[in-house]
């Protein structure tokens, strides 16, 4: 998330006030992609630094406040899907849940747990054209595609994740307990049809060879040997690749605190246990092979 500009790795991430590293390594910011939003209650985005906020938001400061359970009884089911006729069908789901609820005569008492699951299933078949700007003996100038590519993409991204609260009321104060776990798995596969361009083009070591023949400043099947001067144009081989994507994101916090009203206009905040829970960081592989 970029605020005021800057980089999104300049931007400091909390939840409910505490600080998350980022899971992955050598990268400095949070992929929002791997918390369901639904787990959340709100987002509060600072611009300017605090001086109860941690020094590393030089960009500013993103704080994820997770649900609590409030005076009334909480219940809320959703879920929705959806379909493509690409790939031999692809599909999309998505449930989230909420239920909560404060007990006792005087309400001092409040759970509340939510969770959500989305899995996307897409796939994405398209034709990529790769231009290139070819120039003629009289100096005019043209677009010209020296290949395409034929590409074909599935992606199997599941993403799940919990979020739940205790409080307690003490008089003006209060005690509670917020916790937040989420994995987000971004898998894919992809593949990759090349098909090369074999028009010649001007041989400024040969002259003579393609006198009409333009400049062009991409590849395009064709080389030049450097012995004989000589430009030789293949059959416009076609080349293929393929990947397999295997992402993993795990994201956590645990946070034990207090809430204490001094006077009528002093206020303070307590965190006992203010716990990361990053059981897996990420990790991942790519696996390409060219053929």
């Amino acid at each position: 998330m970029q605020v005021r500009g800057t980089e999104p790795r300049l931007t400091n991430t909390t939840v409910d006030g505490v600080n998350v590293p980022s899971p992955e390594s050598g990268i400095r910011q949070i992929n929002f992609q791997a918390i369901p939003a639904d787990i959340v209650e709100s987002v509060e985005i600072n611009k300017t630094l605090q001086a109860n906020m941690d020094g590393d938001g030089i960009g500013g400061s993103v704080n994820l406040v997770t649900k609590n359970a409030s005076d009334r009884p909480t219940v809320a089911l959703s879920g929705m899907g959806g379909y493509m006729p690409i790939l031999g069908g692809r599909s999309l789901v998505e449930t989230t849940g909420t239920i909560g609820q404060r007990f006792g005569s005087s309400k001092r008492f409040g759970l509340l747990i939510g969770g959500s699951y989305d899995w996307n299933g897409r796939g994405i078949d398209d034709i990529e054209p790769v231009s290139d700007l070819s120039t003629f003996p009289n100096g005019s100038t043209t677009r010209t595609q020296d290949s395409i590519d034929i590409r074909d993409y599935r992606y199997y991204r599941s993403r799940w994740g919990l979020a739940g609260s205790a409080d307690y009321k003490l008089g003006d104060g209060s005690i509670y307990v917020r916790g937040l776990y989420s994995d987000f798995k971004n898998y894919g596969d992809f593949w990759v049809y090349s098909l090369a361009d074999n028009t010649p083009f001007f041989n400024s070591l040969n002259p003579s060879q393609f006198p009409n023949a333009p400049t062009i400043l991409g590849s395009n099947g064709c080389s030049v040997d450097p012995t004989t001067t000589l430009e030789t144009c293949g059959a416009g081989t076609p080349s293929f690749f393929v990947a397999d994507r295997r992402h993993d994101f795990a994201l956590g916090s645990l946070l034990i605190g207090g809430k204490h009203v001094l006077a009528s206009t002093w206020y303070l905040g307590t965190s006992l246990l203010p716990v990361h829970v990053i059981p897996r960081l990420a990790k991942g592989k790519q696996i390409s092979q060219a053929l």
